[in-house]
């Protein structure tokens, strides 16, 4: 897989809609930087790996209590 992915491909990844991930950036919710030419929005697996982790544990707290 490559280092960056388009907010499509990272959205498949994710199992979710890119209107979904688009809404969790707006939120402030989701990881992405944008490249230098052209201010493309892109993704990086590890990154998301990281996020879609803790955003796994912080539900598995919630449903604890």
């Amino acid at each position: 897989m490559q280092e960056y992915m388009t907010l499509e491909e990272s959205a498949e990844y994710l199992r979710i809609s890119p209107s979904t991930l688009r809404r969790l950036i707006h939120k402030g919710e989701a990881p992405y930087q944008f490249r230098p030419a052209g201010r493309k929005m892109v993704f990086r697996k590890i990154d998301l790996d990281m996020w879609a982790n803790k955003r796994v544990q912080e539900g598995k707290k919630n449903d604890k209590r």
